[in-house]
């Protein structure tokens, strides 16, 4: 529908791949999916909300002040959703899409996540500080990490590629700085909000 103070740029003539490329380069925040575009906004060193994201793991939020939403994930097993602190200490059958177990199915975020994660960014002032549970949350993120890329076995069959990956992992860990939204993070790090009470 038309909105006021809305371009619904790939409907327009402006569409075009060097234009995707011109208004991710200047737009304010870069806000989307752990997707292949989403590099583009990491080369020009955008601001970045990360919605949706299927892993904890792989291409988290990576400069001070990103934030991202995890999507809420579903074990079979327990027939519940897992909070953000289950998931993490689930193991490698659980760190993101791509490698997903059968127990687990994924869920995206709702308009109202994503709602409060957009003006959680924007009311945001120049000296902004992670709270304690983002901190916390960082910290547990790299630990358990750190733990899974020593401990797991063999992630793919080939050596040097699995060598490979491993360092790709590592090399990002402590690096990526940026935290999931705080208002996520309190309602779903110990029980996921999906779950009925």
């Amino acid at each position: 529908p038309v909105m006021e103070r809305v371009i619904d740029y790939p409907f327009t003539e402006a569409k075009s791949d060097l234009m995707d490329v011109y208004l991710i380069s200047e737009c304010r925040a870069y806000m989307g999916t752990q997707s292949g575009i989403l590099s583009i906004a990491l080369m020009f060193q955008r601001p970045i909300i990360l919605t949706s994201m299927c892993s904890w793991l792989w291409l988290f939020p990576l400069k001070r002040g990103d934030i991202g939403l995890l999507k809420h994930i579903y074990s079979k097993s327990r027939n519940r959703f897992l909070s953000v602190r289950e998931w993490i200490a689930e193991g490698f059958a659980a760190v993101s899409y791509g490698r997903l177990g059968d127990d687990y199915v994924l869920y995206e975020n709702d308009a109202e996540e994503l709602k409060t994660a957009i003006k959680e960014f924007f009311d945001r002032d120049d000296n902004w500080q992670p709270t304690p549970l983002q901190r916390q949350f960082n910290e547990l993120r790299v630990r358990e990490a750190r733990r899974l890329i020593s401990d797991c076995g063999p992630i793919i069959s080939d050596v040097f590629y699995d060598t490979h990956i491993r360092y790709q992992l590592a090399s990002r860990l402590d690096s990526a700085v940026g935290t999931l939204g705080a208002d996520f993070l309190q309602k779903n790090w110990e029980r996921d909000v999906r779950n009925v009470p």
